[in-house]
């Protein structure tokens, strides 16, 4: 971008939009019929980066990888929950397995929210 005198302009977001935060990190496509998966998981994102940018002020590239392995953790869980739910089919020890995905995963993407220092907080705010 250019000023009407022709000097550049640095381009992006203003400081404090929340769009100065997006880091082209996504998240690969999903199965047919799994939309609200997506939909699940970007909130999360969303809520986890508006904590970061709240404790910090700004998301680094380290805190934005962090971001996308707990999204990729919850996209498991919710994958291997909606599977469970779905098959009719599956035996017994295979509904065990997928149940433990779910709590596997919900267990990494918890790993992540510590790395990013965002349990101290909610485990402060609970106390207060």
């Amino acid at each position: 971008m250019a000023h009407e005198n022709g000097t550049a302009t640095a381009g992006g977001a203003p400081p404090g939009n929340s769009n100065a935060i997006r880091h082209g990190l996504t998240c690969a496509a999903l199965p047919k019929g799994a939309g609200h998966v997506r939909v699940v998981t970007l909130n999360l994102r969303r809520e986890i980066e508006n904590a970061i940018m709240e404790a910090r002020g700004e998301v680094s590239l380290y805190d934005a990888c962090i971001v996308q392995t707990a999204v990729r953790w919850e996209r498991v869980a919710l994958l291997a929950s909606l599977w469970l739910r779905r098959e009719a089919m599956l035996t017994p020890d295979q509904r065990l397995n997928f149940s433990r995905e779910v709590a596997r995963a919900s267990g990494e993407r918890d790993k992540c929210l510590r790395l990013l220092g965002l349990h101290a907080k909610e485990r402060q705010g609970a106390i207060d």
